[in-house]
């Protein structure tokens, strides 16, 4: 009896031997390889002030824009050369002409609509949320005149505090369309958050 009990208990110790479980040693998995991946970049110069946002559109993936401080919506298409420079003839919106007194408007932020892809959203560096509709313009060169928006929208006292020289710090820093592209919410610099309704124009927008 003592002896078969020995041998059960040495059959128990070569079992925990091979498993390691009895030793107190564990097995881990062999660690991956790592390998140096180089990522592919193309470097745009294209504005001549801060770019303050990119946008995409899940509906046309070969096309992103870059809102800039230079007065420029820029829109590029990656199936197409000759985009990265100033002088790329890639300018969508400008707002050289658009601001107070004849002045630059710069260009905070950038949303396209998702329901209605066409029109684009333009927070400025004055009182205004622009909306454009990108049927109705084309890209060009830097110098081309100042794009006439479909929409300007802003809270009713900002425009009047500014003729009236009360306030210069509120501007639009953001401006997003709702899923269903009815709304338009706009953040501003030194004032609120509001939103504004675009089915409500008498502007015809899809």
């Amino acid at each position: 009896s003592g002896s078969s009990g020995s041998g059960s208990s040495g059959s128990g110790s070569s079992g925990s031997g091979r498993n390691g479980a009895g030793n107190g040693m564990r097995r881990h998995p062999a660690a991956p390889q790592l390998h140096r991946v180089v990522p592919r970049t193309t470097v745009f110069r294209c504005h001549k002030s801060r770019v303050k946002e990119v946008e995409v559109s899940p509906q046309e993936p070969h096309l992103f824009w870059s809102a800039g401080e230079d007065g420029m919506i820029r829109q590029y298409d990656t199936r197409l050369p000759n985009q990265k420079t100033y002088g790329s003839a890639n300018v969508l919106v400008s707002l050289a002409m658009a601001g107070p007194g004849g002045g630059l408007a710069e260009c905070k932020g950038v949303d396209v609509n998702a329901a209605a892809p066409h029109l684009m959203a333009v927070a400025c560096g004055d009182p205004y949320v622009r909306v454009f509709d990108r049927r109705r313009v084309s890209t060009d060169r830097p110098g081309k005149p100042t794009t006439p928006a479909l929409l300007q929208l802003s809270a009713p006292h900002l425009p009047l505090l500014l003729k009236a020289g009360l306030s210069r710090r509120a501007h639009a820093t953001h401006a997003s369309f709702s899923s269903r592209g009815d709304r338009l919410v706009a953040s501003y610099h030194g004032d609120h958050a509001y939103v504004f309704d675009v089915t409500g124009t008498s502007l015809r927008l899809w």
